[in-house]
């Protein structure tokens, strides 16, 4: 059976996700970090853990904040991809299980997971974090954006919203968890903070905005089970929609993105 993190050994699959995804606005890596610091006074802090880093677009930002940061992926074409962009000294990557972290009971500062616990087991996971995490200072961080909204075409906006919902509809994998923004989790630290108001926006090429769709596990649990490929379709739908709107093969998005804080005391 193809496991949720071989999709991304898919070749090409890494790639265009280290390429074409969208990236976290710098104010929330600055929000995470302020948070450990409510307890600790050292400066930079000491180390934090990236679960599910996939090419470690979220995982390099923590450099700047930690002595040390690991990221962590069970796709070994993940972690080569991440290795291979990786441009920080302090930050690290290797294969490794989310239910076997590769650190000592009560050693770490901050455990972080981006846009991925709808392929985790909840239970296992949280079980993981609460071993390793710093008591009365070690956090879990975990974030993600729901999908976008194209704004400078409706039309488009809603052939996107079709293929979404409609062609993807039976490929997801617990797509309600972003969409309530993780709302149904319970942790039993006490301690927490979430915020709903951060977003990404900007835009891209159309090709572009394809390729970040190929990068999507989503889309490529739908491509093993069709004949043809819906994408060149859906881009020549899309294209025409932005001409007749804009003139031009762009995409300008709009991601909204939730982060949610917890601290064990």
């Amino acid at each position: 059976m193809t496991t949720y993190s071989s999709l991304f050994n898919i070749p090409g699959v890494s790639q265009n996700y280290s390429r074409f995804r969208p990236t976290y606005p710098p104010q929330l890596y600055s929000e995470i970090a302020n948070f450990v610091r409510q307890r600790v006074e050292e400066s930079p802090l000491d180390f934090a853990i990236d679960v599910a880093c996939g090419p470690g677009l979220c995982t390099q930002p923590l450099g700047q904040y930690f002595k040390q940061v690991k990221g962590l992926d069970a796709s070994h074409s993940q972690i080569e991809e991440a290795s291979s962009i990786n441009k920080v000294e302090n930050v690290q990557f290797e294969i490794g299980s989310a239910y076997q972290l590769p650190c000592e009971d009560n050693s770490v500062d901050l455990v972080t997971c981006a846009q991925a616990l709808h392929g985790l087991d909840e239970e296992k996971f949280f079980a993981e974090v609460d071993r390793i995490l710093k008591p009365g200072r070690g956090c879990l961080a975990l974030y993600a954006y729901k999908v976008c909204t194209i704004t400078n075409s409706e039309k488009a906006n809603q052939l996107f919203d079709h293929f979404v919902n409609v062609t993807l509809k039976d490929y997801f994998l617990k797509k309600w968890y972003n969409d309530n923004g993780y709302a149904h989790i319970e942790l039993p630290y006490k301690d927490h903070a979430r915020n709903d108001e951060m977003a990404m926006k900007g835009s891209m090429t159309l090709d572009e905005f394809i390729n970040f769709i190929r990068s999507w596990a989503t889309c490529n649990r739908l491509l093993r089970d069709v004949s043809t490929d819906p994408l060149p379709e859906l881009g020549a739908k899309i294209s025409e929609a932005l001409i007749e709107s804009t003139g031009k093969d762009i995409v300008e998005y709009h991601f909204p993105v939730f982060l949610v804080m917890w601290r064990k005391l």
